[in-house]
């Protein structure tokens, strides 16, 4: 119907649309699908972050584990050092040569101080690593009578007030240099030490003019065996330990030396040490 009432015989016709919810828009369904990468992320970084703890608390408990084990073994590597430098104490008091005996007891005392302090630290300054292998060489000089000499250099470019290494992994080896190469010489020993830089390593030499392996060998007796097994094996066990968890490996070259006339004249230990710095 019209304005004026009167009716019309043509249909009215509307249009219209219906727009689809929006959880169908191509918008919504973008954010759905980034919204389920974002949450399937975040849950494996969660579980990724939990396990990355886990490994780290893990690896922490095993160089733990590793630490307690090498103080143990460093608290074994000297007891027979230690026995003998007690009775050539004895020995000067019972001889009145009380000069002697108490010289001895004042580099035996600080000797044992330096190696209780360096046993408490995975790593010292190579400057206390030194001081303590002149107070063990002096100590072994004055047990042996001077039966040998020992020489101790340090590259120029190593400050060794700042280097840092891992304690006490020199001195089995002199004790080996002395106990199966010197003393099967016999007299005019020659013990030398080096510390140099080498390959982002450093690099300790040392080398004796004692009798070679192959004559200590065959020179020592079943106490001698066993003293040399004992050392040996606690250093190589020693060794395995620091490089469970050291960035870089301590690795160990032992050759014989030999004269011009292709004679067996000494050994020479080189000794690959990873290092930090305290700076």
């Amino acid at each position: 119907l019209n304005n004026d009432r009167l009716k019309s015989d043509l249909p009215a016709n509307y249009t219209f649309t219906i727009e689809k919810p929006f959880w169908y828009s191509w918008w919504f369904i973008l954010l759905e699908v980034v919204f389920g990468f974002l949450v399937v992320y975040l849950y494996f970084r969660y579980w990724k972050n939990k396990i990355e703890k886990r490994e780290h608390e893990k690896t922490l408990v095993n160089q733990k584990i590793a630490e307690f084990k090498m103080t143990a073994l460093r608290s074994q590597m000297n007891p027979h050092f230690i026995f003998n430098s007690l009775n050539s104490i004895q020995s000067y008091i019972l001889a009145n040569n009380t000069t002697l005996a108490a010289r001895y007891l004042t580099s035996f005392s600080r000797l044992m101080r330096l190696i209780l302090e360096n046993s408490r630290e995975s790593e010292i300054l190579l400057a206390n690593e030194i001081s303590a292998l002149n107070h063990y060489l002096d100590l072994e000089k004055m047990r042996f009578k001077d039966l040998f000499d020992y020489f101790i250099t340090i590259d120029k470019d190593i400050d060794k007030n700042v280097v840092l290494i891992p304690p006490m992994l020199v001195q089995p080896y002199v004790e080996n240099a002395i106990l199966h190469g010197i003393m099967n010489k016999g007299g005019e020993g020659k013990i030398e030490i080096d510390f140099k830089l080498h390959n982002g390593l450093i690099r300790c030499t040392v080398k004796d003019n004692g009798v070679g392996r192959k004559t200590a060998q065959s020179l020592k007796n079943n106490k001698e065996a066993y003293h040399r097994s004992a050392a040996t094996g606690i250093t190589t066990e020693r060794l395995k330990q620091l490089n469970n968890y050291l960035k870089g490996k301590i690795s160990v070259d032992i050759k014989d030396v030999e004269d011009e006339q292709g004679n067996p004249a000494g050994t020479q230990v080189e000794i690959f040490i990873p290092y930090s710095s305290n700076n």
